[in-house]
């Protein structure tokens, strides 16, 4: 993998840009850790009208115009709130059992069109493998990419970033 630990912010760029894009307007963010992304997200898409953040740590005060729910684990969050979203970014545990429930929770509420993201789908060595670097969240990309319902596009930029998006069968068509 080329992409270093110092190109880390990358992949925030990478997603600012196509949530722009796309001109989604609710954006969920499973593990927000200090919040760069929702920053960012916030200064650079004027048309989201919903950024929203889950961790279960506490944390410092959000950035103005985002909802951090903290101290709450993604299954809470998943079962008492009933929104759906534009675009999800699944970056909280990362070990594989875990990041399956938010992944498959994740796909009931997102909106049609809508993308999920995943981060650490491409660890770059060994060592990466344990639960404070990428875990396993890599076997969970494995096993979406296997489903013929989704489309699955893995990144080789810092540890990853996947893009997964549902199979639209209106727009398949044959030549």
């Amino acid at each position: 993998m080329k992409a270093t630990h110092e190109q880390q912010s990358v992949y925030y760029e990478i997603i600012t840009q196509i949530v722009r894009g796309c001109a989604f307007e609710s954006f969920l963010e499973l593990g927000i850790g200090c919040g760069v992304l929702s920053g960012m997200l916030r200064q650079h898409c004027p048309q989201l009208k919903q950024i929203t953040g889950v961790d279960v740590s506490d944390g410092d005060p959000p950035h103005e115009g985002v909802e951090w729910v903290r101290n709450k684990t993604t299954n809470a969050f998943f079962r008492d709130d009933d929104r759906t979203w534009d675009c999800i970014f699944v970056d909280a545990d990362h070990m594989r059992p875990q990041a399956t429930r938010d992944v498959v929770s994740s796909l009931k509420v997102l909106n049609d069109d809508g993308l999920l993201m995943m981060h650490d789908t491409y660890p770059p060595n060994i060592e990466s493998v344990n639960p404070m670097v990428c875990g396993d969240v890599f076997e969970t990309y494995l096993a979406l990419a296997e489903r013929t319902d989704l489309e699955v596009v893995t990144l080789p930029l810092f540890n990853g970033l996947t893009i997964v998006r549902r199979v639209d069968e209106r727009r398949i068509w044959t030549f």
